[in-house]
């Protein structure tokens, strides 16, 4: 959300015989060009010392206390960073940059008030920028302030949706994504689930989004879309641990509870619990024996948890129910691989390579057609 570029500003250095710089003056506007070159470099903690050093000795030297106050942000030491940029701001009321940080310094700090004073300011110096105006809009949001939000939130999108910008769209997926929180928060459901599907719609493969339209369905009562929504969050993000546990909870209130434990297991099982998750598999499998999916994660889990004779049995099991499920032989490769029983896991790739071979045929389109 509060997101900057560090960015130096050319500094005029001063000629003696003209300006007659002070010998203070003079070794603060070198510590400052030193700086900008250890910031290139990446030597962050080295810029800050020579800028430190800079500000000391010539206390009047706005554009060093600005380049500080960056790196104070950047490195989350948002009270210095106001220390600094607050100056800057005060001795000159049109620098856009030190008021707009200054927003976000307070913004981190959870000092939304203060925040939305400075967005304000900075707002008022440059209208058309667009992460002003959004982060503007998350603090109004932080501090429940939500028509000024949506105005703020609307006006980034307006202006997102007039960008030539590459980077337009992945901020508008963005701003969707925010307003619906929003509009989340004030509890106005329909209109977040509204504005999640246009973060979808963008972004596909928007996982938290999924996600989120998950929740707001099911604070709505609709538990079966809200079951649909979450299995899309993990399609989109495998490892999605909170989803899967989510769905967990909603496929049992549904009465699927096979399908609770098995979703349940997967959540302890993506945190390192594996015997968790073994023993909800099974609970699964107590409930519906022929519930392959189940199957084959209590065969993952056994993997795991280097059980290998209880995987191979699993991963087995899997295979007699299902033949051509060609994960399933892939896992069995593995794990004779890992027992070193070679003639077994050449006999499952084996397996694995006819199976895709048949696969690919029944997926490859016919190039010969009748004239």
């Amino acid at each position: 959300m509060h997101k900057t570029t560090t960015a130096f500003f050319a500094v005029f250095i001063c000629a003696v015989a003209l300006s007659g710089c002070s010998d203070d003056e003079k070794t603060a506007q070198d510590l400052y060009i030193r700086s900008t070159q250890d910031v290139k470099n990446g030597y962050t903690d080295s810029a800050e010392i020579k800028l430190e050093k800079a500000v000391s000795l010539n206390p009047e030297f706005t554009t060093a206390k600005l380049a500080l106050g960056e790196i104070k942000y950047s490195a989350g030491k948002y009270n210095e960073a106001i220390s600094a940029l607050q100056e800057v701001a005060e001795s000159d009321t049109a620098n856009y940059s030190a008021i707009y940080l200054l927003a976000n310094s307070y913004a981190k700090k959870g000092e939304y008030a203060k925040a939305t004073e400075h967005y304000s300011r900075a707002i008022k110096l440059r209208p058309d920028s667009v992460l002003a105006y959004n982060n503007f809009a998350a603090a109004l949001t932080a501090l429940n302030r939500f028509d000024e939000a949506f105005a703020a939130y609307q006006t980034v999108i307006s202006m997102l949706m007039k960008s030539s910008d590459p980077s337009a769209k992945t901020m508008l997926v963005t701003a969707y994504f925010d307003v619906a929180t929003a509009l989340g928060r004030k509890g106005d459901y329909k209109k977040a689930l509204e504005a999640y599907q246009t973060a979808i719609m963008l972004k596909p493969d928007f996982a938290e989004a999924y996600y989120y339209l998950g929740i707001t369905y099911y604070n709505l009562g609709d538990l079966k879309s809200a079951a649909a929504a979450l299995s899309g969050a993990t399609r989109a993000k495998p490892d999605f641990a909170r989803a899967y546990n989510d769905l967990g909870i909603i496929c049992g209130k549904l009465g699927d509870s096979a399908a609770c434990f098995n979703y349940l297991g997967m959540t302890e099982v993506l945190q390192g619990k594996f015997a968790d998750g073994i023993d909800l598999y099974q609970k699964a499998l107590a409930r519906k024996p022929n519930f392959v999916e189940a199957q084959f994660n209590l065969g993952l889990a056994y993997g795991y948890a280097d059980k290998l004779r209880e995987a191979e049995k699993a991963f087995l099991a899997v295979t007699a129910a299902k033949p051509d499920y060609i994960d399933a032989y892939l896992q069995l490769q593995t794990i004779y691989s890992r027992l070193g029983e070679k003639e077994k896991a050449d006999f499952a790739q084996r397996k694995s390579l006819e199976l895709g071979y048949k696969l690919s045929k029944k997926l490859r389109p016919n190039t010969f057609k009748m004239q």
